[in-house]
């Protein structure tokens, strides 16, 4: 699948998603299980969202601590 299609695919699957009234962070885990099955191979791409979604909640970088003063 060329990158042109792609795009299409999954920009376009975000805009009728959208469209038609689904929340944002619906229509973008939608999107990204979609892609995830295409793209990086059925059910491996999923163990790989998972493992990738995980790190991203675990990781406290963008956290900032309320200090009372």
């Amino acid at each position: 699948m060329s990158w042109q299609m792609a795009a299409l695919l999954l920009l376009g699957g975000s805009t009728v998603l959208l469209f038609i009234g689904m929340p944002v962070a619906f229509s973008f885990i939608a999107i990204n299980l979609v892609g995830a099955l295409l793209f990086l191979g059925g059910d491996a791409g999923l163990h790989q969202l998972v493992r990738n979604s995980s790190a991203a909640v675990m990781n406290f970088s963008l956290t900032r601590s309320r200090c009372s003063s």
